[in-house]
């Protein structure tokens, strides 16, 4: 995908009571996401992969690399739960 496609996007629904954690190891970029809330990244480059980790409440939930042809969006459910659904192009 090219530069400033979404390489991933994290929505933390409002009845969640902890800390979520984003961290995207190519770009050295590690958001906290408050309950309600969504954040996105895009790449910086063309065809950038990136390494995702998610934390929840300080254990890492979710921990995969991002291809440069696909983009996931994550979701934390209000017990703390991580869906994941990856978009392929």
């Amino acid at each position: 995908m090219c530069e400033g496609s979404k390489l991933v996007e994290v929505q933390v629904v409002g009845g969640f009571s902890g800390t979520v954690v984003l961290l995207a190891t190519c770009q050295n970029k590690e958001l906290s996401i408050p309950p309600g809330e969504s954040v996105q990244i895009n790449r910086d480059t063309d065809a950038q992969t990136c390494r995702i980790v998610l934390s929840v409440d300080g254990k890492q939930e979710f921990s995969d690399t991002v291809n440069s042809h696909q983009s996931v969006d994550l979701t934390v459910s209000s017990d703390g739960e991580v869906t994941d659904r990856w978009i392929v192009q």
